[in-house]
Parts: structure tokens; C-alpha cells; sequence
């Protein structure tokens, strides 16, 4: 993006994570759902076995005497485990790690979304947008502290509106892959996300109609992108049969 539109978000990311960051210096315990999040990065650092506390059958395919994981619980995927590992390679698996990768995550949802609405209505709608959630203390609350996979949800929606926006300037092949890749990647980042992405879809379609009709060829390249974002849950689904 130019300069002069970078700002804005940057901004409306700005006040999110100073938001967030006042939230994670209280130092509230870790929830639940935090912990398991991100419990198979810690094992990873220590072991190179399966990580059985959660026993989510076959979430945890071997290859070379090192088993990774593909899924967190049965239908929300790997991606805070991941997205942790460097981190707590680093530092040590401490809370406020936790939840800085869940802020990064939020903060991609708000660009993904910016970049949407400036790209189908204006760029002022899309600061508007962007300054709108970065307040929102439910928002805030809800990806700093990461109950029930919000976070890596907001993330791959971020990535798929990010998607959306570039495929519509671009109308390319790569950018419909692209577009596959972040859609895969939603889906395998919480697999009941598609209850949000088909809606949306259908109410695209009504709104939008033939604006957002794509080459049969384009639509064959976004489901081979969607099948490499989504090929961990995939995967998963073929292994636990």
C-alpha cells in the first residue's frame, strides 16, 4: 500500500495493541482454552513424540522419528502452536507470549478488513472500519485472551478479506490463488469458520452479482490454493478416517 494509506490502519492497529497490551500487563491467569492453544508448542521444544494430554487421535502425524501436529482439537487447527514456537524457543513458554502472538493475530484481522472495505466501497469507509473494531472492548478482549480460538479465526478472516481485496484489483491467477490459500487457511485455523465464509458468500453473491464472478479457470486455481491452506486439516481428516 502507499504511504498515505498505510497510516490509517496502522493507526487503528496501534490503538488495538496498546489496548491489548494494557489488558495483558494485568496479568490475569491463563484460561483453558489458552493453555491448550499452545501446549503442543511447548512439547515440541521438549519432545519429539506424540503430545497425548489432549488425545485428539491421529492430530499428530510422525515422519522421521519427529511427530508435528496438524490439530489442536478436533475441528481448530495448529496455527497458535505454531505461530508460538519461535517465540517460546526464544523466551520460555511465558503467559504474556501467549497472548502477544493472539494480539499479532487480531492486528491482521483489522488490516485483512481494511484493505476489503477500502477496496469495495471507500477509504474512508475502511478507517472507519478499522478504527471501530480496534476499540471494541469485546474485540480487544475477546483475540487478546484467545477464548475459544478467536484469535487464529480473526487472523484467517483478516487473510481472507486481504485475498478478496487483491483478487478483485488484480483478477489474476495467482491472486485467485492467493485467495484459496487464505480461505484453506480459515477453515484449517477453526473448521466451523465456513459457517461464516458460505453467508458470506450467498450475501456477496446477492449484493454484488456479476462483480464478483470469476473464469472457471480461476475458480479451479482458488480450490487448488484452498486445498494447500487448508491441507493440514485435510490431511487430518483423511488420516482419522
Amino acid at each position: 500500500m502507499k504511504p498515505q494509506r498505510i497510516w490509517p490502519v496502522a493507526i487503528a492497529i496501534g490503538i488495538y495493541c496498546f489496548w491489548g497490551l494494557l489488558l495483558i500487563a494485568q496479568k490475569p491467569g491463563l484460561q483453558y482454552d489458552e493453555a491448550l492453544l499452545v501446549a503442543g508448542a511447548v512439547h515440541m521444544l521438549h519432545s519429539p513424540a506424540v503430545f497425548e494430554v489432549q488425545r485428539t487421535p491421529y492430530a499428530w502425524p510422525c515422519l522421521f522419528g519427529r511427530c508435528i501436529p496438524l490439530m489442536s482439537a478436533f475441528y481448530v487447527g495448529s496455527v497458535k502452536e505454531y505461530a508460538s514456537l519461535p517465540f517460546f524457543a526464544l523466551f520460555g513458554p511465558r503467559t504474556p507470549l501467549i497472548r502477544l502472538v493472539s494480539l499479532l493475530l487480531g492486528c491482521i484481522g483489522i488490516w485483512g478488513i481494511y484493505r476489503l472495505t477500502a477496496e469495495w466501497f471507500s477509504r474512508q469507509a475502511a478507517v472507519l472500519a478499522a478504527y471501530l473494531i480496534a476499540m471494541n472492548p469485546t474485540f480487544v478482549n475477546m483475540t487478546v485472551f484467545d477464548n475459544n480460538a478467536v484469535a487464529p479465526v480473526t487472523a484467517g478472516l483478516g487473510l481472507a478479506c486481504a485475498g478478496i481485496a487483491l483478487y478483485q484489483r488484480r483478477k489474476s491467477l495467482w491472486a485467485a490463488f492467493a485467495l484459496g490459500l487464505a480461505l484453506g487457511f480459515s477453515v484449517w485455523a477453526r473448521a466451523n469458520v465456513v459457517w461464516i465464509l458460505v453467508p458470506a458468500s450467498v450475501a456477496a453473491l446477492m449484493v454484488f452479482r456479476r462483480r464478483i464472478l470469476m473464469p472457471a479457470w480461476h475458480w479451479a486455481v482458488l480450490i487448488a490454493g484452498g486445498i494447500c491452506g487448508g491441507f493440514p486439516f485435510l490431511a487430518y481428516q483423511v488420516l482419522s478416517d
